[in-house]
């Protein structure tokens, strides 16, 4: 490339020099030619160094190809490196011809400056064409390549924000889908709680189901509520259901049913469930309103949702019945419901009948109409004893149950046991958890009945077989069951003690464990007669000879929490099996029982001397 440049610079001083002065053949005078010749050296030197110039932009131009297009960074647009080179050619050749027309002295010398000019020109272009098309295809190529990979880099940018973009929508939706159905969970299982049902096919609500339901209803507190749907709405209602703030639970029910878009089993669940919330708070007879609605607007539809949504509302209003005192119409709702529904075949309404039967029987008992009360249970046991479905079955060993207590208070004491003891006899080997509950009272019952029979030893073994299977089971209810046996063993213990008095060594080994079983019969928190264990606990300690100090506080506990009640059963209990020290007790009794009613102590309690 450099020899080129200066072999073309060479050319065109040669053919300057040599041209004749004039076409006409005139003698041109030696010092403009001189001049001439001076000018045209200033000139030719300007066109060499402005040619070399432009040469070497263009070989920078080409060599540096790769570079331009990494740092404009974006396309690369078309080369037009062969029109530059033909610009700068046309451009020499005008230099040129301006050096030739500048001699006037000869038009002949002019032209032939002008063709041996070309002639170079095309010379020097014909000897370096095929490399400058090369270097320009190669350019272009090059170029066209850059393109290429650009358009390649950015289809392929695109095509990953759409994956990314596609990826983000389907992992929200996702989540919005597991959120979604976590919170249906929690609803399922707050529903069957309220509906008060014991279907095994509900699953328990996780933790994680309850935290979604609860971050649902925090959501919903940045929504207007006039642009609430109805499930809203419901999730509000659920959520604060779940925290125990019924009467917000109440509320946001209504306006479940209120909604414009509720559909009818909506509207009936939501009203039946304010009824739920209401009874919950208290308000009774608000709650009874909310089921009458429910029965009122629903009661002759078929569609199954609503039929079991009304026989929920009629069991609840029962329920509300009986807790106002009105146990004749908690009664005769029950009977309704029995035979409404007594002849459906959805599992959920076969267990409301059972249970409408069974509160049926309680209420019957509680107006002391005990013979009633034995054939509403025998009507449970004979439709559900050997059902398969568990729930059902346990409403039948519940309802032997109840039947031996209604037994008992009729005086009917064998009976009574005959009836425990079937209940061990029928479900003792049944597997479902429901029926370990009333497996465990049956025999607490047992053994009652036992020791009011004086079958003492019997009555111990009852208690006993109780805390052999339940001792170490951590389900809350058989847990009280087995701090009743131990208390109901205590008890038996104790008055076998009374009954052998003069044995000491028998007396002082049932007092003693006796007073275990009591202590351990505490310790269990949710002990629902917790006022007669801590006087089961007094009169131990007192039959063992422990100071006042350690009996006044103990049975001081009992009668604040046990009140009138209490102290009559404890009349009632002194009378058994009397021995000598039931005296002093019988002072300290009545003393204890002076102070907390504000009264002074009798002089002398009747018996006391």
């Amino acid at each position: 490339m450099k020899t080129a440049r200066h072999l073309l610079a060479t050319t065109l001083v040669a053919l300057t020099l040599a041209s004749p002065a004039s076409a006409e053949d005139k003698t041109v005078p030696e010092s403009d030619f001189t001049a001439y010749k001076e000018l045209a050296q200033v000139k030719l030197d300007a066109a060499k160094e402005s040619l070399q110039k432009d040469v070497a932009a263009l070989g920078t131009r080409v060599d540096n190809q790769d570079k331009r297009i990494d740092q404009q960074g974006n396309r690369i647009g078309d080369v037009s490196i062969s029109l530059t080179w033909f610009g700068i050619l046309l451009t020499l050749l005008a230099i040129i011809a301006g050096f030739v027309g500048y001699y006037t002295a000869s038009t002949k010398a002019r032209k032939e400056a002008q063709d041996e000019a070309r002639k170079a020109v095309d010379d020097w272009l014909k000897t370096h064409e095929a490399d400058l098309k090369q270097r320009i295809k190669a350019a272009e190529d090059f170029a066209a390549e850059s393109r290429a990979h650009i358009q390649t880099f950015e289809d392929e940018i695109n095509q990953l924000k759409a994956q990314l973009s596609d990826k983000l929508i389907t992992h929200t939706n996702n989540k919005m889908a597991e959120t979604t159905a976590l919170v249906e969970d929690a609803k399922r299982q707050i529903q069957a709680t309220i509906a008060q049902s014991t279907d095994q096919t509900t699953p328990p609500a996780s933790p994680a189901a309850l935290e979604a339901l609860q971050a649902q209803a925090e959501n919903l507190l940045h929504k207007a509520e006039a642009e609430y749907t109805f499930n809203d709405w419901d999730n509000r209602a659920f959520a604060a259901f779940g925290e125990d703030k019924f009467d917000d639970a109440a509320r946001y029910w209504q306006h479940v049913s209120e909604a414009p878009d509720t559909p009818p089993d909506i509207v009936a669940r939501a009203l039946s469930n304010r009824g739920v919330a209401l009874a919950e708070r208290g308000h009774a007879d608000e709650a009874i309103a909310a089921y009458d609605r429910v029965e009122a607007h629903y009661a002759n539809d078929t569609a199954p949702a609503l039929r079991a949504q009304v026989a929920i509302a009629l069991f609840n209003k029962g329920n509300a019945l009986g807790k106002r005192g009105r146990t004749d119409e908690a009664i005769a709702t029950y009977d309704l419901v029995d035979a409404r529904y007594a002849n459906d075949t959805a599992p959920a309404l076969r267990e409301l009948v059972a249970k409408a039967l069974f509160n049926k029987g309680v209420g019957l008992g509680r107006l002391g109409h005990n013979n009633e009360a034995i054939a509403a249970y025998e009507l449970v046991d004979a439709r559900y004893a050997t059902d398969t479905a568990p729930a059902l079955r346990e409403q039948a060993a519940k309802a032997l149950v109840n039947k031996g207590v209604a037994l008992g208070r009729l005086g009917h004491t064998d009976e009574a046991i005959a009836t425990y003891e079937l209940v061990e006899a029928r479900y003792t080997n049944d597997t479902a958890p429901a029926l370990r509950e009333a497996l465990a009272t049956a025999q607490i019952n047992k053994g009652n009945a036992l020791e009011q029979r004086g079958r003492t030893d019997e009555a111990i073994a009852a208690y006993e077989l109780v805390e052999a299977r339940y001792a170490n089971d951590e389900t809350p209810a058989l847990r009280k069951q087995v701090a009743y046996a131990q208390t109901g063993k205590g008890f038996t213990l104790l008055y076998r003690a009374k009954a052998h008095w003069a044995t000491l060594d028998r007396r002082h080994a049932d007092l003693d464990l006796a007073a275990r079983l009591f202590e351990q019969a505490e310790a269990e928190a949710d002990v629902d007669d917790k006022p007669i264990v801590l006087g089961n606990r007094a009169y131990c300690a007192h039959l063992r000879g422990e100071p006042v100090e350690v009996v006044h506080p103990l049975l001081e506990r009992a009668l604040k929490e046990g009140r009138e009640q209490l102290y009559q059963a404890t009349l009632d209990d002194l009378a058994i099996h009397p021995v000598p020290e039931d005296a002093a007790y019988r002072v300290l009794l009545d003393e204890v029982w002076a102070e907390l009613r504000g009264e002074d102590p009798p002089a002398a309690a009747p018996g006391a001397g």
